[in-house]
C-alpha cells in the first residue's frame, strides 16, 4: 500500500507520483498521473498540474533538482 511505501522510504517513480496525485486530490488540485518515456530513456512516471489560470506544469517529484535525495 502507499502508506507501506511511505513508511519504509521506498517506491519508484510510480509510487511516489501515485501518491502526489492522491495528496494532491485532497487538496482539491487538479493533477494527472503521466506516464511515458523520459528523455528518450526508460519507462517513468510524474504528473501534470493545473494552475487556475489554465497554466500546465509537469511535477517530478523524483527528479534531483537540488541536489536532495529522499533518503
Amino acid at each position: 500500500s502507499l502508506g507501506q511505501l511511505i513508511e519504509a522510504g521506498t517506491g519508484v517513480c510510480r509510487h511516489r507520483s501515485l501518491l502526489f496525485k492522491v495528496m494532491a486530490d485532497e487538496l482539491g488540485l487538479p493533477a494527472a498521473l503521466v506516464r511515458g518515456s523520459y528523455n528518450g530513456g526508460g519507462k517513468h512516471a510524474w504528473n501534470e498540474v493545473q494552475l487556475e489560470n489554465g497554466q500546465r506544469l509537469l511535477v517530478d517529484v523524483n527528479a534531483d533538482y537540488l541536489g536532495l535525495t529522499l533518503d
